[in-house]
Formats: C-alpha cells, structure tokens, sequence
C-alpha cells in the first residue's frame, strides 16, 4: 500500500516555488523599472538638448544676421553639411567592409574545417564567384572612398586658405606699421627738403647783399665826388630799397600763406586724430565682432557632428 505524500510538505514546495517565481518577478520589474528611468532620463536629456540647440540656433542665426556674416555662413554651412555627410558615409562603408570581411572569413574557416565534396564542386565554384565578386565590389568602393576622401582634404584645404579674422587682423597691423612707416620717412624727408631750400634762400640772400654791399663800396668813393653821381647813387640806392621791399613783401606774403596753410593742417590733424581715434575703436569692435564669429563658426562645425 502506498505511502500518502505529505500535503504541508508539498504545499511548502509550492509556495517557496512561487516565491522563487516572485523574487524573479520582481527582479524583472527592478529592472524594467530601471530601463524605464534610464530611458525616461534619456528622453528628458534628449529633450533639453532639442531645447537648448534650437535656443542656440536662434541666437546663432540673430548674431549671425547682426554682425553681417550671414552670407560667408550661408556659403560654410552646405561645406560642413557635406563634410558630416562624407564622413557618416565614410563610417557606414568601413562598418559594412568589416561584417562583410568577418562574414567571408568565416566562410573561408568554414570551407577550411569542412571541405566541400567533390559533388560540391558547383557549391564551390558559386562561392568562389561570390568572393571575386566581392573583392571587386571592395575594390571599386575602395576607389570611391579614395575619391571622396581626396574630395574632402580638398575642401578642408580650401577652408583653411580662407584667413580668420585673427589673421585679418594681424595682416591689417603689419599694412598699418608699414603705413606708418613710410609717413615717418615721408615726414622726415620733407623736412629735410624744407630746410635745405630755406638754407638756399638764405643764402642767395647772403650772397646777394653780400655783392651789394661790395658794390656800393667799390662805387662810393667815385659818385660821392660829383653831384650827377650822388643824385645817381641816391637814385640806385632808391632802386635797391625798392626791390628789397618788393622781397619782404613777397616773403612775408608767403609767410602768411605758409602761416594760412599750417592752420588749415592742424585743424585738419585735428580731424585726423579724431578719425584715428574712431578707428582704433572701431578695429577693437571688429577684433571682438572676429572672435566672437570665430566661435560661431566653431559652433556650426561642431552641431553637425553632435547630430549625426
């Protein structure tokens, strides 16, 4: 006769078997849960970023359109659109070459540990035209990915002959030394040209009287002793006074125009240095307009890259 099973043993087997399923149960729920929170926290990630790039493209494209650069932006943006692009090809094609290259190498093991039948020669053949086939297709797509790298070093180098705004920069302060250089040798050659003429004239003016005196002391002696040629030295000396007068006068018309024209210069330095002034200000907008446009450009270059 059979021994009757203990019902309380069996009743106990089947609660700690349906605690066992509880405990797995619950451990799949933890984690659940914590697949949920992870994606939860992941979407609300995603979503502030969506926030925050369409709040820094907004402000992108208002700085952009402020400080004037929206053209030069226009004509960058489809160069790096197009660089990501490349690049994410680029990324898909070595990805797609490597699991083909795993793939046909496990084929090869495989035929290498079971060689095929004699009867498997067409098997054989097939394969054999499917890895030609394979190794051609690699190779033309070899020769495109070369083409298409050599594309983007071209367009790479043709960014990089572009000059940034530093570069400007630097180029205008080497035009504006050099500027400042020659108006230092033109100023001083100028002088220079002014008081070798004044020497001149000094001079003429020396030599003249000096020949004037020597003159009226060779003849004085001979015209003082008649009276025709006292009247004549008087009237010589007349003529001599006249034509010194009709000097000053000329010379001191031109010291007035000299003096006319040095006033209209230092008013017009006056400007200059008021112009200058607003220049030197303007070029410290600018060098700050060019970095800030320096960071933009590296802001555009590097969202394309986060999206893709």
């Amino acid at each position: 006769m059979a021994v009757p099973s203990n019902p309380t043993a069996s009743l106990a087997a089947q609660v700690e078997h349906i605690e066992k399923q509880l405990e797995k149960l619950q451990a799949r729920v933890q984690i659940a849960e914590g697949k949920l929170n992870a994606g939860q926290y992941e979407i609300e990630n995603k979503r502030a970023y969506n926030a925050r790039a369409v709040t820094e493209t907004q402000k992108l494209q208002e700085e952009i359109e402020a400080n004037g650069v929206k053209d030069a932006v226009e004509q960058l943006l489809p160069l790096v659109r197009r660089k990501a692009s490349l690049a994410a090809e680029e990324k898909a094609f070595k990805a797609s070459c490597k699991a083909k290259r795993v793939q046909l190498e496990h084929e090869i093991e495989d035929l290498k540990v079971n060689p095929p039948e004699p009867e498997a020669d067409s098997r054989s053949q097939e394969l054999e035209a499917a890895w030609k086939a394979a190794v051609a297709e690699r190779d033309e797509l070899k020769k495109e990915l070369g083409k298409k790298l050599r594309g983007i070093l071209l367009l790479e180098r043709k960014l990089d002959e572009i000059p940034s705004g530093l570069e400007l920069m630097q180029y205008e302060k080497r035009f504006v030394e050099l500027y400042e250089q020659e108006q230092g040798k033109l100023q001083e050659t100028r002088r220079f040209y002014n008081t070798y003429n004044s020497l001149t004239d000094v001079g003429k003016f020396t030599q003249k009287e000096t020949s004037l005196l020597n003159s009226i002391e060779g003849q004085f002696d001979q015209a003082i002793s008649f009276p025709a040629g006292r009247t004549k030295l008087v009237e010589s000396m007349e003529g001599i006074a006249a034509s010194v007068k009709q000097t000053l006068s000329k010379a001191t018309q031109r010291l007035d125009e000299d003096r006319r024209s040095l006033t209209a210069l230092q008013a017009q330095h006056a400007q200059l240095l008021d112009a200058e002034r607003l220049y030197h200000t303007r070029v410290r907008e600018f060098q700050v307009a060019c970095d800030r446009n320096e960071e933009l450009k590296k802001q555009v270059t590097t969202r394309p890259e986060q999206v893709t």
